[in-house]
């Protein structure tokens, strides 16, 4: 047990940097395909920080030349053969919970990707107008 909680830390890296907090996604030779403790520690440190009021900012970015290539499919199916159909679905289950807690989510969100950065800020007003990339 001791070694599957060190390695999904080991997995997903935390940076504390005053009010922001930095999420490094640490599978580079996987090109950071998310593994299911992976996944569990993000939905973990998103939820925490969504009700932690001196984090204002998370940001998420991979170890590597790589962002994240999805979820590790591959893992998912040598789960499901050693374990049955379950397996996959907890996975799954999992993951869209945190995509739509990512989608949800009441702080903004910044994800760096090689040389450009995605903004998820969430302002209305009369003038507002909405894109779906900011380039910096």
């Amino acid at each position: 047990m001791s070694s599957s909680v060190s390695s999904q830390h080991d997995q997903v890296l935390v940076e504390e940097n005053s009010f922001a907090r930095i999420l490094t996604l640490n599978r580079p030779k996987q090109l950071n395909a998310l593994s299911f403790q992976m996944i569990s520690r993000l939905l973990e440190l998103f939820l925490a920080y969504e009700e932690d009021p001196n984090v204002k900012l998370v940001m998420l970015k991979g170890k590597g030349r790589a962002f994240c290539a999805g979820g590790d499919v591959v893992a998912v199916v040598h789960d499901i053969w050693a374990g049955g159909w379950r397996a996959g679905a907890n996975f799954f289950m999992k993951e869209f919970s945190l995509n739509y807690l990512m989608a949800t989510y009441s702080k903004p969100q910044v994800t760096q990707m090689a040389l450009r950065l995605h903004l998820s800020l969430k302002s209305v007003s009369r003038k507002c107008s909405f894109s779906s990339e900011v380039f910096l």
